[in-house]
């Protein structure tokens, strides 16, 4: 082998091509295990060694519903071997499924030997209560272990640190007024304006800078209504943005949804004029690496994530598709995404056409997909 093809063996997999598999424990003390897929390590040895490896099934062992067999793995004329394991489920009976996975088990572990997916032994140990939760935590430490690409930031202009400052200082001191009004509901700290000027550019921040500000306690986000309502001096006998039924009904998400459209409209942070938002410029976002060799595919404007995870939802075809490609996006930061996509690309929001608002709480990888594919289909 040469220095060039045992490094190519040994350089990290894509993202997109790990498997995760729950193990032992329960609730968010299970654990679980990271994997190379097997096609993944089939294709990497065919492009490095095309036509000059090659693997064997040995000794095969079963017992009530166990399979153990022996996997070799030849390459460039050097041979490897490993035991995979499969069990069966449910009957104990042991099926082709059986054999299969102890084929894949065994084929992975030996392929680890050469180089393929070795790193997956020194990285972090995941316990989590679900799949969604343990890929987010692998995606993190992948992202801080091979990923440290150094990003092309704009300076800000002048006008947006002060913007930025004003804003920042606004949040903290409603954040400040709402805590105290739910402690002391007799201290009335909601019932005057902030002296804090600059509420305006406050309002965006104080719904989009928390990335989990759906999953708010309906008191919380009560209270924040509440406060908005105040300090805008929004019309509620004339209810221009119908937040006042849904405030009575106490839903309060959508509410703030209404409340944060018809504010932001008003907002010099937010505005169409040819100024800045708070995400920054819409219209000069830097093309992302991950999509910069699609073909005719123009990426999501302020897209903030991986390359991989980028170059997958440009090759994607449907709304499902884009939704798998962003499986290793953790939750909060697509509802943070949500509305600087929704604003970027001029998402009907109101009438919703592809109806994705309702997935914005719960599963918010189908509320971007779904803009996205709106977005595609108007080019």
């Amino acid at each position: 082998m040469t220095p060039e093809q045992v490094k190519a063996l040994y350089a990290p997999a894509p993202l997109r091509d790990h498997d995760i598999r729950k193990g032992y424990g329960s609730g968010n003390k299970t654990r679980w295990f990271v994997y190379v897929n097997r096609q993944y390590a089939q294709g990497r040895l065919d492009d490095t060694f095309p036509g000059n490896w090659s693997t064997k099934i040995g000794q095969v062992f079963t017992h009530d519903g166990f399979v153990a067999l022996v996997v070799s793995l030849t390459v460039d004329g050097i041979t490897r071997e490993d035991i995979g394991e499969g069990h069966s489920m449910g009957s104990g009976s042991i099926t082709g499924d059986t054999y299969k996975s102890a084929v894949t088990s065994g084929f992975r572990k030996v392929a680890a030997s050469f180089g393929i997916g070795i790193y997956l032994y020194d990285s972090v140990e995941i316990y989590a209560a679900n799949e969604g939760d343990a890929k987010r935590q692998f995606a993190a430490w992948y992202d801080k272990t091979f990923c440290a690409v150094t990003p092309v930031i704009r300076t800000p202009t002048a006008q947006e640190v002060t913007e930025a400052a004003v804003a920042a200082r606004v949040v903290k001191d409603v954040d400040d007024r709402i805590t105290q009004a739910i402690e002391d509901p007799q201290a009335k700290a909601l019932e005057t304006p902030s002296e804090e000027p600059g509420w305006l550019l406050g309002v965006p921040r104080l719904f989009t800078g928390t990335p989990n500000w759906l999953e708010l306690s309906k008191e919380r986000l009560g209270a924040i209504l509440k406060t908005g309502v105040v300090e805008l001096g929004y019309p509620r006998k004339d209810d221009p943005a119908g937040l006042v039924k849904e405030w009575k009904a106490k839903n309060y998400i959508s509410a703030a949804m209404k409340l944060y459209d018809w504010a932001a409209e008003r907002s010099p942070a937010t505005s169409g004029d040819g100024g800045s938002s708070e995400h920054g410029e819409v219209g000069d976002a830097t093309v992302d690496p991950g999509v910069a060799n699609v073909p005719g595919y123009d990426p999501p404007p302020a897209w903030p994530f991986h390359p991989d995870t980028a170059k997958d939802v440009a090759e994607a075809k449907t709304d499902g598709e884009i939704g798998k490609a962003m499986m290793f996006i953790a939750a909060e930061d697509l509802t943070a995404y949500w509305p600087k996509l929704v604003e970027a690309c001029g998402y009907p929001l109101p009438d919703d056409p592809k109806d994705a608002r309702k997935f914005v709480r719960d599963k918010p990888g189908v509320a971007v997909a779904r803009v996205e594919m709106w977005r595609r289909e108007q080019k």
